[in-house]
């Protein structure tokens, strides 16, 4: 009898063991297929990243460039001799003004999975979120103030003075006014504002992804 209950002890103690390397074993399963999950999840925001540093440059050289020429329609303005031709095309040349709005499908799709909190350190967690649902928004929003300013300077006043078929002024005294010199002088400042912003989010950005990839 006794030796009955030592091979039934001895039968329950390997069915546990064998229970607990089950479980072993299917816990090291998860817990690598979420760490490759989150190997997959920070590697397309890290794409996202790269790809919205793109769009921010080649909108900060557009601004740069936006700024040459109000400095340049504002210099013409204010000389007798002004290039009339060379103030037209600009104005004209002003109606594109791209404004940044990022991609954040992957974060957003990481937050509302519950992926995000396989993250561990809490310190990248709150870069990215701080990213994404602060930085880039306030840059979306004021990317739109910025837009509505350049439509109430730009739209409503520079405009009207160019006959966009024949690239003409219409009118050249009137376009010399101050009060039109200090539309083109505060579209000038809006634009290094929105310089300096973009610049604040292209550094925030690049941290992150240097913090991701390290």
């Amino acid at each position: 009898m006794k030796r009955n209950w030592k091979y039934i002890a001895t039968e329950i103690l390997i069915v546990i063991i064998g229970i607990m390397i089950a479980f072993w074993i299917n816990n090291l399963s998860a817990n690598y297929k979420d760490r490759q999950a989150l190997k997959e999840n920070l590697s397309s925001i890290v794409n996202d990243l790269e790809a919205d540093l793109k769009s921010l440059d080649q909108i900060k050289q557009r601004q740069e460039e936006k700024i040459r020429d109000f400095e340049t329609i504002k210099a013409q303005l204010q000389q007798e001799n002004t290039n009339w031709e060379q103030v037209s095309d600009l104005i004209i040349k002003q109606q594109a003004s791209p404004t940044f709005y990022p991609i954040t499908s992957t974060f957003q799709s990481t937050v509302s999975s519950g992926k995000i909190d396989l993250i561990k350190n809490l310190n990248t967690k709150k870069s990215l979120f701080h990213l994404y649902e602060f930085t880039y928004k306030k840059a979306v929003y004021n990317g739109q103030l910025y837009d509505q300013s350049h439509i109430g300077y730009y739209d409503n006043r520079l405009i009207n003075y160019v006959d966009f078929d024949d690239h003409q002024i219409l009118n050249k005294e009137a376009i010399r006014t101050p009060e039109i010199v200090n539309a083109v002088s505060y579209l000038i400042d809006q634009a290094r504002d929105y310089i300096k912003l973009l610049e604040n989010v292209m550094k925030e950005s690049s941290g992150l992804i240097a913090v991701i990839t390290e």
